[in-house]
């Protein structure tokens, strides 16, 4: 059984019934796990905002009639890259190759191969993710730390230049007021690294 802290909330993106899809259910439920399965883009967003304290394991169903993975991913928008992080996983028979690099490519964390039929794989598949989601957030923790523990010393050089050629009385020599150029496009790249670290 896998213990969890927190409450690791299962959503089923699937506008599909199958005996694929209700074993998948099963599984859950026999670790204690309620699965909402939904059909609109909409209702993924809404569960999200209505049960902020949950972690949530977004399954998404590539047997999908009307939601391509490009377009669920669009509805997400930045959600999944938010502190408190999505877990994303794509589901399917057999599947294809352009489908799996697509979804990783927009920001998926794994995919499963269906049908799943054994408990104990699926217990394992389960676990892995749960890690993953905790390292996630790990991860997400120190980035917005990172973040605000560097911009403190380099926002500081940057007043400090503006500070400099605010008060100047006469105009800088040549070589002086390229060096402050300098330092304004580096405060500016380094701003700008900042922002990609998540």
């Amino acid at each position: 059984m896998i213990e969890t802290k927190s409450l690791l909330k299962p959503i089923l993106f699937s506008d599909q019934t199958n005996a694929n899809l209700n074993s998948l259910i099963n599984h859950f439920s026999k670790l204690k796990f309620s699965v909402q399965q939904v059909v609109n883009l909409e209702d993924v967003n809404q569960i999200m905002q209505s049960q902020e304290n949950h972690d949530f394991l977004l399954l998404f169903d590539t047997d999908n009639k009307t939601v391509s993975i490009k377009d669920f991913y669009n509805a997400l928008g930045d959600q999944h890259k938010s502190a408190n992080p999505i877990y994303t996983v794509l589901i399917g028979k057999k599947l294809a190759s352009s489908d799996i690099k697509s979804f990783l490519d927009l920001g998926g964390n794994e995919y499963w191969d269906v049908p799943i039929n054994d408990g104990e794989w699926f217990e394992l598949k389960l676990r892995v993710a749960w890690n993953n989601l905790v390292n996630l957030k790990q991860l997400r923790r120190i980035q917005k730390s990172l973040r605000h523990d560097l911009r403190s010393p380099v926002g500081v050089i940057q007043t400090g230049v503006e500070i400099l050629q605010s008060n100047m009385v006469e105009p800088m020599a040549k070589e002086h007021s390229e060096i402050v150029v300098r330092l304004q496009r580096s405060c500016e790249k380094f701003f700008k690294t900042i922002d990609g670290l998540g």
